[in-house]
Order: structure tokens, then sequence, then C-alpha cells
């Protein structure tokens, strides 16, 4: 199975104003499971917005066909659910381990999802734009170089000892996502996000040994 990473990045204050301005949009973003806890604090709902959206990117398939309320987290626990179908195949194999990291990191809610049957290393690089980069003229062109930057410095921390950073060349992994791969076929997978001024790139890349049963798996 091919190494699948997803990255989502929300805005703490995005969250704030949208539940004060529309109040209904919890209902329409959380499972009744986890609306208590997400309008409790804004930092809760833009976390948890966030692993949905890890969730999706991991899996492929965007919220077409799983919406909004497919997939829920128990806040409790941080265990995962996916409720609505269709799933591909590999995301309910019994090897198929999942993994879910959250932080919050300067105003923002940052969620990295992976699934693999091996135990991965992985990198994360975050980038905040400066007040002249959220002009809407510039704002596509900077996202999107920074992103870039992002990844191949993400990564480059994650090859081995004596590799050569310059030769990582950016492909299309066989998941379907993107990677960065090295001439001697190293392929680290590549997942970007950006939202409201910052820009976030996160790489995985597969290890040999079995994978922990600490590890989630999709329910």
């Amino acid at each position: 199975m091919p190494t699948r990473i997803g990255l989502d990045i929300s805005s703490i204050d995005g969250w704030r104003r949208r539940i004060r301005r529309t109040p209904e949009v919890a209902r329409l973003a959380f499972t009744p499971a986890e609306r208590a806890w997400a309008i409790s604090r804004p930092e809760n709902a833009a976390t948890l917005w966030a692993i949905k959206e890890a969730v999706v990117k991991t899996l492929g398939t965007g919220f077409a066909g799983i919406g909004w309320h497919g997939v829920e987290i128990d806040p409790t626990g941080a265990d995962l659910a996916v409720t609505s179908p269709p799933l591909p195949h590999w995301a309910v194999e019994p090897v198929a381990r999942w993994w879910i990291g959250t932080a919050l990191v300067d105003g923002w809610a940052t969620a990295m999802v992976t699934c693999s049957t091996t135990p991965l290393r992985v990198a994360l690089r975050m980038h905040r734009l400066r007040a002249s980069e959220r002009d809407p003229t510039a704002r596509a062109y900077c996202q999107s170089a920074a992103a870039r930057i992002l990844a191949r410095d993400a990564a480059s921390s994650l090859l081995p000892a004596g590799s050569d950073p310059g030769m990582l060349i950016w492909a299309v992994n066989p998941g379907g996502g993107p990677s960065l791969c090295t001439t001697t076929g190293i392929q680290i997978a590549i997942s970007l996000s950006h939202c409201s001024g910052a820009v976030a790139a996160a790489a995985a890349l597969r290890l040999p040994q079995p994978c922990s049963l600490s590890d989630h798996q999709l329910r």
C-alpha cells in the first residue's frame, strides 16, 4: 500500500468568528457527538475541522460521497471513524494503521493524518505569510511557492545521511497524491495546506519495520 498523508491547517480566529456569526455552522460541520466539545472553544472547532480535512486528503476522496458528518472524531480519545461509503478498499484493511497528530501553532490548528502498513518518519513545516503577501493578487503565487519550498525542506530532512536534497523531483505517488522522489528511488509522500495567511507542508517516508498496534485502525 502506498504511503498516504493528509495535512490541514485551520484558523482558530476564523472559527471563532464563524460560530459567532452563524451558530448553525456547528450543526452542519460537526456530528452530535463532536458538537458540544467543538463549540466550547474555537480552538476545538478548528482542530476537529482540520482533522476531518486531513482524513479526506489521506483517503484521496475529498468530502464528496463522505460528507462533513461522514468523518467523525472522538475528542476524548482522538479515535477516528469514517461512516459514509464509498471508502477505498485499502482504508479498512486490517494491516492499514492510521495515525493522527494535532498541534496549535500561532493561531492555527494543525492536523496531520497518515496511513501505512509500516511506521513512517514524518516532518512538518509551516510559514506565516507577510502582510504584503495577503494581497489577493499575490496570494495564490505566494502560497504555491511557499508550499513547495516547505515541502522540499520537510522531505530533505527525512532523507538518509549523505543523500543530495537537490535531486528531489516532484511526482505523483501510487496513491494519487504528490510526492518528492530521489534518483535512487526514495519516495516521500507530501501534503500541502494553506489558510488565512499561513502555509504548511508535511512529508512522510516509509520505514521497513512492521506497524505498532498502538496506532489507530479505521473503523
